[in-house]
């Protein structure tokens, strides 16, 4: 979505603002301002992604009426276009947003844009963009709190994370963490967040009743995804530059063992078990499944080129990966390796989610700057949704 500059806005609202109509007295006033005046050219779909303060949209309106514009003669209309666009396409509009469409139980998608340095949410049902948060520099990996009341963002570029509250997307930074921090698991009570920091070898442990790290836990060269085993005793960590999976318990906030795999281990799925890894290997274009109990390799299945997301099916039947490079998506028997499907994606899908009910899987186009959406029945892309720059990652939860 290529939204103009202020300094554009402001000449496009000055060139079509020629009479300002009385407001329907039925309707949002300000809205309907907007709409016969400044619509034409920006609707709040195109401005949406800026979610502007009151004192930056203020500042437009400043530039409008020192060049001329119409409406330096009613302050009333001033005010009233101020008020709508603070509302709605403001930092608070967009949690009003967020919190008011759809029933209890609603469906939400967030998505990380690398570029755009910010986070979309969007309703799963209607497929709108219902808001958005700016978050740190590069961010990468996104994680829901068990309770789905906050997100935690990995920020590489600004080495910390940002915590996002779902129902008014406001966001907090919370310092600590590693150099380059890509991923994040957090316990199933909430009380423990798992940070990866590639440039650092370490893993981070923070505890979320006070925001601040604990402990800090050296595992292998650069690593990335982690996951945690559905009781919580361990964390798998898989190392991009050493090729191999580290095991922490989390009790003893150590390493107990590692399980070489393949070259660029890179992303992991772990079966509802817990018996079960799956480790994604990009520059290898292998899926390696690993047996926790012995912590082997048993089989190393070939997928498409430069595989980086990955995510189970509730019952653990299929696999699915996101295949960038060959610009795909693969469905896998979870126990096999054998392929199912392979539906092809433009635009070099990063990242997989599933829906809550497991009948939509989102994928993270980066190269699109796109989500799709892929019906699990049918398998098929049934829609295409423009978001931020280089979106990565994608998450769906219930409200």
């Amino acid at each position: 979505m290529k939204l103009r500059s202020p300094l554009a806005l402001v000449l496009s609202l000055v060139a079509l603002t020629t009479v300002w109509p009385a407001p329907t007295p039925a309707a949002d006033n300000g809205e309907v301002v907007f709409n016969q005046n400044c619509q034409l050219c920006h609707t709040p779909e195109r401005v949406r992604a800026k979610h502007l303060t009151k004192e930056e949209w203020q500042q437009v309106m400043t530039k409008m009426i020192g060049l001329g514009c119409p409406i330096r003669s009613s302050k009333k209309n001033q005010e009233l276009v101020l008020d709508y666009l603070v509302r709605t396409q403001g930092p608070a509009g967009a949690a009003v947003a967020q919190a008011q469409p759809g029933a209890k139980g609603a469906v939400r998608v967030y998505v990380v844009d690398e570029e755009s340095q910010d986070v979309w949410v969007l309703d799963a049902a209607t497929r709108e963009v219902i808001g958005t948060a700016k978050v740190g520099a590069l961010p990468h990996g996104i994680t829901p709190s068990p309770d789905g009341k906050s997100l935690y963002v990995t920020n590489m570029g600004s080495n910390d994370v940002t915590i996002i509250d779902t129902a008014t997307l406001k966001t907090m930074s919370m310092r600590g963490a590693g150099l380059n921090p890509h991923e994040s698991a957090v316990s199933s009570d909430g009380r423990w967040l798992y940070v990866s920091n590639p440039s650092s070898n370490t893993v981070t442990v923070h505890d979320m009743t006070t925001h601040s790290p604990v402990a800090v836990i050296p595992v292998g060269r650069f690593p990335h995804g982690v996951e945690l085993s559905p009781d919580g005793k361990r964390l798998y960590v898989a190392n991009r530059d050493a090729g191999d999976v580290s095991v922490i318990d989390t009790a003893a906030r150590q390493v107990v063992t590692t399980i070489p795999t393949a070259p660029d281990s890179h992303d992991l799925a772990v079966s509802p078990d817990g018996k079960m890894l799956y480790v994604v290997s990009t520059d290898a274009d292998l899926i390696s499944f690993v047996e926790t109990a012995q912590g082997r390799v048993v089989k190393s299945v070939k997928v498409g080129r430069a595989p980086y997301g990955v995510v189970l099916s509730p019952d653990g039947a299929v696999l699915w990966v996101a295949d960038t490079d060959s610009q795909d998506v693969e469905a896998l028997n979870g126990l096999t390796g054998e392929v199912i499907a392979t539906i092809p994606v433009t635009g070099g899908p990063r990242d997989v989610a599933l829906s809550p009910d497991g009948k939509q899987l989102w994928t993270a186009n980066a190269e699109a700057n796109t989500v799709s959406i892929i019906d699990t029945t049918q398998r098929k892309i049934i829609a295409t949704i423009p978001v931020g720059k280089h979106p990565i990652h994608v998450l769906v939860r219930a409200r």
